[in-house]
């Protein structure tokens, strides 16, 4: 009698793959951010690549098609055709991953990073100039704040609108950043200039140890960090 054997789907379709690419993104909690930008970018792709192509049919041609097709008709950067095949490559190596798609080197393309341009000196000296304590509102004190702990720290925007006051270790000159891209937790240094910046900054906010250091105007996480 022959053996039960288990059954691999190998018929899947590209957006049958993706959806379930987005079931294993979810349950690894991937941040809501991440998530979404892989929407985003599938939907991207589907205008190059039929959705319901069988995966198993992918290689390393379907990869040179899309970015052909890509520079043929969107006026974009290298940098950003870089980015779109870097996430169809991801979506390719979760397939093989799953036996859905046979292994094979995936290149992509090779493109110049573009120089980011950098505050001047001038600029630094600028946005670092301490503003006039008795003539300054407190959000412009919390701006000044905010960029010498940006620049002291490197952190995201998003990881600093999440820290909260009892975050803040003073005792051993550490911050905690609990809500991170990759959801580590993280423990920064604090040097001794932006110690002094926070110490006197919680002087002048009124607080409790579970409000987060850094809010709006009403004492409130910020919604959109783009508006602080």
């Amino acid at each position: 009698m022959k053996k039960l054997t288990m059954k691999k789907e190998t018929n899947l379709t590209f957006e049958e793959g993706c959806e379930e690419y987005l079931l294993y993104c979810m349950a690894r909690s991937l941040r809501d951010g991440t998530i979404k930008h892989y929407k985003e970018c599938m939907k991207s792709i589907y205008r190059f690549i039929d959705p319901n192509t069988p995966i198993s049919s992918f290689n390393q041609e379907t990869m040179n098609n899309f970015i052909l097709d890509i520079k043929d008709n969107l006026n974009v950067k290298d940098t950003t055709l870089y980015a779109y095949a870097r996430d169809l490559k991801t979506l390719m190596r979760f397939s093989v991953k799953n036996d859905y798609l046979k292994t094979f080197d995936i290149t992509l393309i090779i493109v110049d990073k573009e120089p980011i341009e950098c505050y001047s000196d001038n600029e630094l000296s600028i946005l670092l100039k301490k503003p006039n304590m008795k003539q300054c509102s407190f959000s412009e004190y919390k701006i000044w704040v905010i960029i010498n702990f940006l620049l002291s720290t490197g952190i995201r925007m998003n990881c600093l609108i999440n820290i909260k006051i009892k975050d803040i270790d003073f005792d051993n000159e550490v911050v905690y950043i609990r809500m991170t891209k990759n959801i580590k937790s993280l423990i920064l240094p604090l040097n001794s200039t932006i110690d002094t910046i926070l110490h006197k900054y919680l002087i002048v906010r009124q607080y409790n140890n579970d409000d987060y250091l850094f809010c709006n105007v009403f004492g409130k996480q910020f919604i959109n960090p783009k508006f602080i």
